[in-house]
């Protein structure tokens, strides 16, 4: 079931959080979009760099094209330890560019998700 959701334009990213039955895990679902006026996101690998305190810990991450929107998805699976302690989190993707140097391809995105 939806937990929170977010839908802030900042770095053009949505953001929905899921709890998970019973198994004490959280899923947040991301959807970023590539900046205006680039093609950047077209044909280019894209990697994620994810982060979290140490109130988390990261079970699974997947990152997609999302053709839908122009965009990628990427997919967090993750577990609180204190559940009354809230969880930092900050996200950006990186690819490569035409001259094999890494490059940055969105802003950070950064939530908090509170404790209960």
């Amino acid at each position: 079931w939806l937990l929170a959701s977010e839908a802030r334009a900042i770095g053009g990213a949505k953001a929905h959080f899921y709890a998970s039955d019973g198994d004490g895990t959280y899923s947040a679902v991301l959807e970023l979009n590539a900046p205006s006026g680039t093609e950047a996101w077209a044909e280019a690998p894209v990697k994620a760099d994810f982060s979290m305190d140490g109130n988390g810990e990261l079970i699974d991450m997947t990152v997609r094209r999302n053709d839908a929107v122009g965009g990628q998805r990427m997919i967090i699976r993750m577990r609180r330890h204190d559940e009354t302690k809230p969880i930092e989190m900050r996200a950006q993707l990186r690819g490569v560019d035409k001259d094999g140097k890494p490059t940055l391809l969105s802003e950070t995105w950064s939530y908090i998700l509170p404790g209960e």
